[in-house]
């Protein structure tokens, strides 16, 4: 099985983490948030001896925006 459909698959992930932060703070939903952390997360394992270690200071920064969401609804 060829491997560049799983690849395609895998950048994915980081895109749709980008779109829902964006989306996530420019309506204030910290619902949206949470799952672009988590998507950040899941790619950060996926990618740990490369740019793991970026995509978790992302993901941190994404939760520290969660709680900050909830915090003012």
């Amino acid at each position: 099985m060829p491997q560049e459909p799983w690849l395609g698959l895998v950048w994915l992930i980081p895109a749709c983490s980008l779109l829902l932060t964006w989306y996530g703070l420019s309506r204030s939903s910290w619902k949206a948030m949470l799952i672009a952390a988590a998507l950040a997360f899941v790619f950060g394992v996926i990618t740990v001896f490369s740019i793991g270690i970026f995509l978790f200071a992302f993901c941190v920064l994404q939760l520290v925006a969660v709680v900050l969401l909830r915090r003012n609804t």
